[in-house]
């Protein structure tokens, strides 16, 4: 991910990272054929990773 190579989000966290990226493009192309399920699984539980993400790229997007 390209944000891990430039050092806004750690590497690790980049690789994890991907899954909700791809998750947003089935979201934005697919949503006819999302799995409500899933969704609320996400809801449930992995808002820290949205949250860990938002806190990375804040100061990030806060530069002059």
């Amino acid at each position: 991910m390209v944000l891990g190579r430039l050092g806004i989000l750690d590497e690790a966290f980049a690789r994890h990272f991907r899954s909700v990226a791809g998750f947003r493009n089935i979201l934005a192309h697919e949503y006819l054929s999302v799995d409500l399920e899933v969704v609320a699984t996400i809801l449930v539980h992995g808002l820290d990773d949205l949250d860990r993400f938002a806190s990375a790229v804040r100061p990030w997007l806060a530069r002059p």
